[in-house]
């Protein structure tokens, strides 16, 4: 326990303790590139300001901080925030079904509190929110259909109920990337906007099981978007197998005289639990047929993002590394969160409303984000 008295000699008590106790052969992980260095600078820069202006806004459970330093010219971050090691993480194997339905109701009411109202936040958070979004994503060196057969490669062992020459496993590459523009479009500037978390996983939420509140941590990717970014985000990177995939119980039920047959009991469930809870909020210009499609479209966006940048690349090896540590979301250490997100996108790629999402309302775009993937024009 360190005590406080002013400011300068608590900073100096930390920076000592630090000394003491990070080993002196601590590996550092340097920025790759100019924009990379920007990116973690920016979002560093955020989260303090976040918990500085924004905290006592957005009616979800945070964790109490009790110190926040910024020195941003020389590149020194430091926050102290209450420790919620006692609460539910959902580790190893992610949370379950009625967590998942809590975490959901929870982030629905911080969509609902900026929902079309995001001028008071815009200056203080990410113009896109979520690392893989906006100008924060990285260039990709290769197109999906490319990266997909490189990682049909590396993960050629996949077995069980995942077979490559299935045929829409076989053609999901294709697929993904003649939609690609379409979905990377829409997902980026279709509207209602709100203020997202960005980075809504299992390593930032605990559910204290007490009183059922959700607690989230880490805003340094939150910005404004589409409030289905952080659902789809969370669904498919943060809940124990079998929640969202359940292929034997394909739902026929119907949601306002619309059927969702490509969705499972479960999943479905999901989708109206958020849904209903962002209405229970206030919200009354967002019918559910709209939020579905803008579920789907960012599902498929957040696999071609895996895809080109993290599956094409990674062995199943790598996927074991993860799993070991703990790093990141199921989406990277758990092989049967890797067959979900390709199983699901197959089916999914295959039910794009063109005709709904083009009626939606769209921002004008503020700079070309195709300059991260120049074969891809705005259509």
């Amino acid at each position: 326990m360190i005590n406080g008295g002013d400011t300068a000699t608590f900073k100096n008590k930390l920076l000592l303790w630090l000394k003491r106790t990070v080993p002196k052969k601590m590996r550092l992980r340097l920025p790759s590139s100019v924009d990379d260095l920007y990116c973690r600078l920016n979002a560093y820069d955020i989260e303090l300001r976040f918990y500085r202006d924004h905290v006592q806004h957005v009616e979800i459970p945070t964790p109490v901080c009790y110190y926040n330093f910024e020195d941003y010219y020389n590149i020194r971050f430091f926050m102290a925030l209450e420790d919620l090691s006692q609460l539910n993480a959902g580790e190893p194997n992610g949370f379950s079904l009625k967590h998942a339905e809590y975490i959901l109701g929870n982030v629905a009411k911080l969509h609902a509190k900026f929902w079309n109202k995001t001028q008071s936040i815009t200056k203080s958070v990410w113009s896109h929110g979520g690392y893989w979004l906006g100008p924060k994503e990285m260039p990709y060196k290769m197109s999906v259909d490319k990266a997909y057969n490189q990682m049909a490669v590396s993960f050629s062992d996949l077995t069980g109920d995942f077979d490559w020459n299935d045929r829409r496993l076989k053609s999901l590459g294709e697929k993904l990337e003649k939609l690609a523009s379409f979905i990377t479009y829409h997902v980026h500037h279709s509207k209602p906007k709100t203020v997202i978390h960005g980075d809504y996983k299992i390593s930032n939420l605990f559910v204290d099981d007490a009183d059922s509140s959700v607690y989230t941590i880490d805003w340094q990717w939150c910005g404004l978007g589409l409030g289905a970014t952080d659902v789809a985000y969370f669904l498919y990177t943060s809940v124990e197998k079998g929640v969202i995939q359940d292929p034997s119980s394909q739902s026929l039920e119907t949601v306002n005289g619309s059927s969702y047959s490509y969705y499972g009991k479960r999943e479905l469930q999901l989708l109206k639990i958020y849904h209903s809870a962002l209405i229970k909020c206030g919200v009354t210009d967002y019918p559910f047929d709209l939020f579905e499609q803008h579920y789907l479209i960012n599902v498929l966006y957040f696999c071609m993002f895996c895809i080109r940048q993290k599956y094409s690349t990674m062995t199943l090896k790598d996927v074991k590394r993860y799993h070991d540590k703990k790093m990141d979301g199921l989406h990277l250490r758990s092989i049967d969160h890797i067959k979900q997100m390709l199983l699901r996108s197959a089916v999914l790629v295959d039910h794009v409303d063109k005709a709904t999402l083009n009626t939606t309302k769209m921002d004008k775009p503020s700079r070309n984000y195709f300059n991260y993937a120049p074969k891809y024009k705005i259509e």
